[in-house]
């Protein structure tokens, strides 16, 4: 019996470690400051821009074939 209590408390312990660990590292990934929401903005821009660019040079290589 007194086995048992052990396995229990330790598995509590183990479950309430786990739990601590799991709201640390949730915490973790939503502290952004602005230089990095900044430079997250300025990168979608720039993939935009470039995907803009990259259509354009394909159309005119398809008109150029032509």
């Amino acid at each position: 019996m007194n086995m048992y209590l052990w396995l229990a408390l330790g598995l509590l312990v183990i479950a309430a470690i786990w739990d601590c660990l799991e709201e640390i590292s949730e915490q973790e990934k939503t502290t952004y400051t602005t230089e990095e929401i900044e430079l997250a903005e300025y990168l979608e821009k720039k993939q935009a821009i470039n995907g803009i660019y990259l259509e354009a040079v394909a159309e005119i290589l398809r008109h150029q074939k032509r």
